[in-house]
């Protein structure tokens, strides 16, 4: 942790995920029952969920708790897994749209 103090322009970025300077970024946790069916055993690459919505895969956890970071566009997201997604709010918004089913 005391590597950070040394590496400001990381400082910077975390502040934007605490909602800190002029633009918000956040992240989100999108279970595989979220998405809508027809994307649920697509890989990342025809989701094409980075030039459709702005927003970024940073990782999946598996059922057994391990995180796979910086999946590759071949990854298909199964069940039990959670997909952490980050983007500014609006691109998030733009993914629950255009990927998520609707919340009952």
């Amino acid at each position: 942790m005391a590597q950070i103090v040394t590496k400001p322009f990381v400082i910077e970025f975390l502040n934007l995920l605490n909602g800190f300077g002029e633009q918000h970024i956040a992240l989100e946790e999108i279970t595989y029952d979220e998405l809508k069916p027809e994307y649920r055993h697509q890989t990342l690459r025809d989701m094409d969920i980075r030039s459709k919505t702005g927003a970024t895969i940073l990782a999946f956890k598996n059922q057994r708790g391990e995180f796979l970071f910086n999946p590759s566009s071949q990854e298909t997201f199964d069940p039990e897994e959670v997909m952490i997604i980050i983007g500014k709010d609006k691109e998030l918004s733009v993914f629950k749209q255009r990927y998520c089913a609707a919340r009952r």
